[in-house]
């Protein structure tokens, strides 16, 4: 079944791989189905957004609850950003993240005298100061290419010194 999905969906490529790209007028002229790709990785995404969800529900809460995701998904979207979009980075951040998730049950099985809700938080502590220091480097080094793209003289006028070689051109 598997193979018959694949060579009735997907345009798959001579190694096996889809062909599509970041660019769909390419895929096009290629002789890719770029509306049927896209229907067909919008379905598979949702297949696997509903089998989490199934996941959560039967094997973690044993029932249908209001808020029962509780956070998660904004988790998943940290994972994502912390992961830099790629799949190995992904994974990556997604055992930190489960691992700070089973750090929280083992210090409140282990009896310790802190409120359990600080437990309950660490996972989304986590996850904030993750995103600020992501944020924060990510400041920095607009920072620092700012500086070498642009000094500014003692008169205020500034310079560009993108090419050390080259001429000086003055903004005013």
């Amino acid at each position: 079944m598997s193979i018959a999905f694949r060579a009735g969906v997907f345009n798959i490529g001579p190694d096996g791989q889809l062909l599509a790209g970041e660019s769909p007028r390419a895929a096009e002229v290629a002789g890719i189905a770029v509306q049927r790709l896209r229907m067909a990785a919008l379905l598979f995404g949702g297949a696997l957004g509903g089998l989490a969800a199934a996941t959560l529900l039967i094997a973690q809460a044993g029932t249908f609850a209001e808020g029962m995701s509780g956070g998660r998904g904004f988790i998943a979207i940290a994972i994502v950003v912390l992961g830099r979009w790629h799949p190995a980075g992904v994974a990556v951040a997604a055992i930190i993240f489960g691992a700070a998730s089973a750090l929280q049950f083992l210090l409140q099985a282990l009896g310790q005298a802190l409120p359990y809700e600080l437990f309950l938080a660490t996972p989304y502590l986590l996850t904030l100061g993750a995103l600020a220091g992501v944020a924060g480097r990510f400041v920095r080094r607009r920072r620092s290419v700012a500086s070498r793209t642009f000094s500014v003289s003692n008169d205020g006028a500034r310079s560009s010194n993108a090419s050390a070689s080259g001429p000086q051109h003055h903004v005013q």
